[in-house]
C-alpha cells in the first residue's frame, strides 16, 4: 500500500510540473574565445591533415574525410573555421600563439 501511495504522489508531482526554459535565440562569445575557438580548430584541422597524409601514403581511406570531397569532420571543421573567419572580417589567418594577449 506505501509503495501504492509514494507511486500516486510521485506521478501526481511529475504532472502538475512542467520546465520553465526561456527561449535562447542568440549565443554570446568574446573576440579572445572566438580567437581561442580558431587556434583549437586550426591545431585538430592541422592533426587531420597529417592523418590524411598518411593514410593516403598508405593507400588508405581517411576516416576524417576530406574538405576537398565535402565529407566528414575534416570537411566540418573547415566550414566553421570558415565561417568564424568571416564573422571576425578576417581576411587572413591568425597565428595565435598567444591569444588570451590579443585581448
Amino acid at each position: 500500500m506505501k509503495k501504492i501511495k509514494l507511486s500516486v504522489a510521485a506521478l501526481s508531482l511529475a504532472l502538475s510540473m512542467n520546465a520553465q526554459t526561456t527561449p535562447c535565440d542568440e549565443v554570446t562569445f568574446t573576440r579572445g574565445e572566438v580567437f581561442e575557438m580558431l587556434a583549437t580548430i586550426g591545431d585538430i584541422l592541422e592533426w587531420q591533415n597529417q592523418d590524411i597524409e598518411e593514410a593516403e601514403y598508405n593507400n588508405q581511406e581517411p576516416s576524417c574525410g576530406k574538405h576537398s570531397e565535402g565529407w566528414g569532420s575534416n570537411h566540418w571543421l573547415t566550414l566553421l573555421e570558415e565561417e568564424l573567419y568571416a564573422k571576425l572580417n578576417i581576411r587572413e589567418e591568425i597565428d595565435c600563439e598567444n591569444c588570451d594577449e590579443i585581448d
